[in-house]
């Protein structure tokens, strides 16, 4: 009751209601220049034809992506521009008899997209709007789709490899290679987003509670925070006014019939 007390004097007897409205009409309209953002902002699919003399390997993909985090903006740029961290999509995609491979980019990003995926593979052909595979008419089909999760913390890696003794997609796309019936299809979609600095403190912290002998997942509010799988969306929902601001723009990749599937 004293707190409630003390905030009631604050609000009323302070002018505190001033900096509240302030801060809501703030929230308000950042949220209003992001939405204005993402409908704004065009997009491309390229298409990524691989000679089937590539002879590259594992670590030109690693300095691929790694070169590709040069997308990150400062979060005081996009608060100053009512923008949103800009994301790529990496996909692979079998049909008709083939696989193929495509990036999904903000069209602003082509040019740096393009040369970062030339400087490592020079051999490659990028062709600038294919026809969009997702955009069918899926109606009578039958289709399945997942999302895939982490089951430990982020702090933890996926997986590492001191060297790969075979190609590390050859699990994929020889599945990819063997569908049989007529007219199955296999989307694979990943989403990728730059982040900073901060998710390395997390990791710190972790480590610290692991060797204080706390919770194999850690401890305390980093402990329960780390703890939560993450989830992506590959597309722009409706922004829950004032707090939270819309997820990366992605252009709707499902056809309509299929909405009832996707948890987007």
């Amino acid at each position: 009751m004293a707190i409630l007390q003390i905030i009631g004097l604050v609000l009323f007897k302070f002018y505190g209601w001033v900096v509240v409205v302030a801060v809501l009409a703030y929230l308000w309209r950042q949220n209003r220049r992001k939405v204005k953002w993402l409908a704004t902002t065009e997009n491309i699919l390229l298409l990524i034809e691989v000679p089937k003399e590539n002879e590259k390997k594992e670590l030109s993909a690693e300095q691929m992506f790694a070169s590709l985090h040069g997308i990150l903006r400062p979060k005081s740029d996009l608060a100053k521009d009512g923008a949103i961290q800009e994301h790529i999509s990496f996909e692979i995609v079998s049909r008709l008899n083939s696989i193929q491979f495509y990036v999904w980019t903000p069209r602003h990003l082509k040019d740096f997209v393009e040369s970062q995926i030339y400087a490592q593979y020079p051999t490659v052909q990028i062709k600038e709007g294919p026809e969009d595979y997702s955009a069918v008419d899926i109606a009578g089909r039958t289709v399945y789709g997942t999302e895939l999760g982490l089951t430990k913390d982020t702090v933890m890696p996926i997986k590492t490899f001191a060297s790969f003794e075979v190609d590390p997609l050859a699990g994929i796309t020889g599945v990819l290679a063997k569908l049989e019936q007529q007219g199955e299809e296999v989307w694979i979609q990943i989403l990728a987003r730059p982040m900073g600095d901060a998710w390395q403190d997390q990791g710190k912290a972790y480590i610290e509670e692991i060797k204080g002998g706390k919770a194999e997942w850690g401890g305390g509010l980093i402990g329960a925070l780390t703890h939560i799988q993450p989830t992506s969306s590959k597309t722009s929902p409706a922004p829950s006014w004032p707090h939270q601001a819309p997820k990366p723009p992605r252009k709707k990749r499902l056809a309509p019939a299929n909405k009832p599937l996707s948890k987007r």
